[in-house]
């Protein structure tokens, strides 16, 4: 039945399916899609929103390799691929054709949704690298303060030998 509603992308009808007990992460057996795949496929951006809030896994491929992510992006669907990607582990996970979202886009002539997926990807390997460098900065101080003890105490030590 969800699968059912998700093609009439009524957001509304999924959230009582859901509060109901349907669970979201169950493919469909004929063609292995979960109902998040489907809408995003569709561009059902709030439909997708109520299967996020309802525990959605976007992270699940599909038979071909695709997440919710692929399929948004392979459609061009610009506001469910803006949803998906902050919830999507592995922006960059090819599917099994060797294929990013980002490429699926492209390949497809969404400039804007590649050019998107692009730009956030770029924005959060500089973050992650920051975050990073931040931290080995903050190593560097404490091995400079330890280092700084120890040769206080080298020097207070050899400061009491007598030769």
């Amino acid at each position: 039945i969800l699968f059912l509603m998700m093609k009439l992308g009524d957001s509304r009808v999924i959230e009582t399916l859901l509060q109901a007990g349907a669970n979201p992460n169950v493919p469909d057996p004929s063609c292995g899609l979960t109902v998040t795949h489907d809408a995003a496929r569709e561009g059902f951006v709030d439909s997708v929103r109520v299967l996020l809030n309802y525990g959605a896994d976007v992270n699940i491929a599909d038979e071909r390799g695709n997440l919710p992510l692929h399929l948004a992006a392979s459609k061009g669907h610009l506001e469910v691929v803006r949803l998906l990607i902050g919830y999507t582990e592995n922006r960059g996970v090819r599917n099994n054709d060797g294929l990013t979202a980002e490429q699926l886009a492209r390949g497809n002539g969404h400039t804007d949704t590649a050019t998107f997926i692009q730009n956030h990807q770029a924005k959060h390997k500089a973050r992650v690298r920051s975050e990073a460098e931040k931290s080995g900065e903050g190593e560097r101080k404490k091995k400079k303060k330890k280092n700084i003890a120890i040769s206080s105490r080298l020097v207070s030590f050899t400061s009491k030998i007598r030769l």
